[in-house]
This record gives C-alpha cells, sequence and structure tokens, in this order.
C-alpha cells in the first residue's frame, strides 16, 4: 500500500553540548541539545490532513551546580523558541493534542 509508519519520521537528528567546569565545592555543568526531525503521520492510514505532524527543530538547556556535599542545583529551559507541535490526533475529528509549550525551572536535588 506504501503507507508510512505512524509517528516514525525517516530522518531524525539530535545534536547536545556538555561542559563542566570546577567550581567552589563543586562543579558547574552546562548542558544544550537540539533536535530535528523529518515530517511524519500521527495515524497509521496517513490521512486525515491534519494527522501530517511537522515540527521544527526544539532547543533545551540547562545550568546545573553540584556540590561535592551531594545537593544540586538546576536552572532548566526546554522548548525554548516555544515551537507549537503535536504527536497525536483524532481520525474521527478535527482533534490534535499538544506537546508541551516552552517550560523552564529550578530543580533541587540530593543525594544521601
Amino acid at each position: 500500500m506504501g503507507l508510512d509508519l505512524k509517528n516514525a519520521p525517516e530522518y531524525k537528528l539530535t545534536l547536545g553540548a556538555l561542559y563542566t567546569q570546577p567550581i567552589f565545592n563543586g562543579e558547574m555543568i552546562f548542558s544544550a541539545d537540539a533536535s530535528w526531525e523529518d515530517d511524519t503521520w500521527s495515524l497509521v492510514a496517513n490521512a486525515p490532513a491534519h494527522a501530517f505532524i511537522e515540527i521544527d527543530t526544539l532547543y533545551n538547556a540547562r545550568l546545573k551546580y553540584e556540590d561535592d556535599r551531594g545537593w544540586s542545583v538546576a536552572l532548566f529551559g526546554r522548548n525554548l523558541t516555544d515551537e507549537a507541535y503535536y504527536r497525536a490526533t483524532s481520525a474521527s475529528s478535527f482533534t490534535t493534542y499538544a506537546s508541551p509549550p516552552y517550560e523552564y525551572g529550578i530543580e533541587f536535588g540530593a543525594e544521601f
């Protein structure tokens, strides 16, 4: 029949970087990544037209301080360019389910 697989782009690329620098009683860690994927379908039937998914490049970043005593704090951002995209649709209506928008936050961690 020649249909494309659901949520299976022909090409997908992710590029990431990680930089670590000792500082005070621990280390500062910076990481960032970008991901791109080819257009794909969210339904097996490759129809209707609203089930065709086009996602622009997504960017994420994180800055984390890890203390030698086991605690950490991190600032993060996901989908930094606030790309509107979706991964799922409904065949019976024009319903689409959005993926997360631009997100940012602070994370605290402890190891013991």
